[in-house]
């Protein structure tokens, strides 16, 4: 049955109530994007992605503030890149902190220096190590549970402006938030920043990382590190290259932390996710290659030590008599 054509009244009713449509649907998708943009569950995020691209196809918005669709099979694989790209090196690293080192001479009061020496022995992501509370500091720990993100005006849903940033009381994941074991080199440079922010009266609520009465602006890690290593000519590798640093650290450790502890350490949920994009050798080329050859040339060394300390601990073991198998009886032809 065909479809009675609409007439001219009922033609403008219909654009007046897609027009009333279209501007209600655009303030519920601006209340979703700002749900959705400091949600912690992913499947939020993904669910408001989705609605976006509802909205799009419907043309009641005509750009979605997320990322455009990719055809996933023009994507190329790409392999792990190189651990001098990476990670920094114990050369590079010594480089790095001495010359922060350098600078807080110089200026005493330069906590920006102190965030990113932190970061060496937290291994933390830069939004969560600005968001510290010394209420977070305890009993040897410090407790990772919230980290600063991004304010945006989404009065223009089409071109979100960054505003400022904040604090929120949940990490990236839910596997972020955990407690970390503090060195004592990290627990010296609590003391050195908590010392700096009485000295000069800085307080902004509970937080460790305050500057002129607010908090740390997270792009003036990455500032520091840019300058500091062009100061010390080494690769300028930013702060999620230390986090890499100190996951890669724990792991090739000689005391070995097993890569499921670094999981945690790291906030992952997966250990694939650690051993794939976070796991990197920090020795040098010339030094692993040093590496290699020591442990191809003292095999037999290391075969002659195996056996003495075998033959030396077998004084203490105590030996049992020798059962030996039963034979299976063959089978006998019975005759009557």
């Amino acid at each position: 049955m065909a479809r009675k054509p609409l007439n001219e009244t009922e033609r403008e009713q219909k654009r007046l109530f897609d027009e009333e449509l279209r501007k209600h649907s655009l303030d519920a998708l601006k209340n979703i994007w700002k749900i959705a943009n400091s949600a912690m569950d992913a499947k939020v995020r993904l669910q408001a992605n989705q609605t976006f691209e509802y909205a799009l196809d419907a043309e009641y918005i005509d750009k979605s503030p997320y990322r455009v669709k990719v055809n996933k099979k023009k994507i190329i694989p790409t392999r792990k890149k190189p651990s001098e790209q990476e990670v920094y090196s114990q050369e590079e690293k010594t480089l790095l902190l001495a010359e922060l080192e350098r600078r807080l001479s110089n200026n005493p009061y330069h906590i920006v220096a102190l965030a990113i020496m932190l970061e060496f022995e937290l291994g933390t992501r830069r939004a969560e190590i600005l968001a510290i509370s010394n209420s977070d500091i305890k009993d040897d720990k410090v407790h990772i549970c919230k980290q600063i993100v991004d304010e945006y005006d989404v009065s223009d849903l089409s071109k979100p402006k960054l505003t400022g940033y904040k604090v929120v009381d949940y990490t990236k994941t839910r596997d972020g938030d955990r407690y970390l074991p503090l060195t004592a080199k990290a627990k010296s440079i609590i003391s050195r920043i908590q010392r700096i922010n009485m000295e000069t009266g800085e307080s902004y609520k509970d937080f460790l990382f305050v500057q002129n009465g607010y908090l740390i602006n997270p792009n003036k890690l990455y500032d520091l590190i840019k300058d500091a290593c062009g100061c010390i000519n080494i690769p300028i590798k930013a702060t999620h290259r230390i986090r890499k640093t100190y996951a890669s650290t724990l792991y090739n450790n000689g005391n070995g932390v097993d890569i499921s502890t670094v999981k945690d350490m790291l906030g992952h949920a997966d250990e694939r996710t650690t051993i794939s994009h976070y796991i990197f050798s920090t020795s040098d080329s010339k030094t692993r290659d040093e590496k290699v050859l020591d442990a191809l040339q003292g095999n037999t060394t290391s075969s002659n030590k195996s056996s003495e300390s075998v033959t030396n601990g077998d004084k203490n073991i105590i030996h049992f008599q020798e059962i030996k198998k039963r034979k299976t009886p063959s089978k006998l032809r019975v005759f009557h």
